[in-house]
């Protein structure tokens, strides 16, 4: 054999190796059985280390609202300063309704009835 057929025989074998590998299953290293040894409090301390602070934040979410008879897409914008004020905005094409929440108020506002739900916190502290 040439030295340029054993060059492209061994490319081809190598290609043939890398289809063949690629092709393989994937093992699973999730096991379904318990875990000994693991103390619940070791599990408590670590999920608290992972908490959520921020002063700021800002999200869109898109949620599904089904009422059994119609699905729609709504989607909603939220708004959040830490330990004072919630804002979210609910739009579809237009936008359809806003809820702003503080610590002593909660206020919705539907944009096509122009209804205006305005509620005091202090009145259902003591229910």
């Amino acid at each position: 054999m040439k030295t340029t057929n054993k060059a492209i025989a061994i490319f081809y074998c190598v290609l043939l190796l890398l289809i063949f590998q690629g092709c393989s299953t994937k093992k699973n290293i999730v096991s379904d059985l318990p875990i000994t040894g693991i103390e619940i409090s070791e599990i408590i301390k670590n999920s608290r280390k992972t908490d959520f602070t921020y002063e700021n934040l800002r999200n869109r979410v898109k949620v599904e609202f089904d009422n059994g008879r119609l699905t729609q897409n709504i989607i909603l914008s939220f708004r959040a300063v830490e330990d004072e004020v919630i804002w979210m905005s609910a739009s579809m094409i237009v936008p359809i309704a806003k809820i702003l929440m503080t610590n002593e108020r909660f206020v919705f506002y539907e944009k096509f009835q122009k209804i205006i739900l305005m509620r005091n916190y202090h009145k259902y502290q003591n229910c």
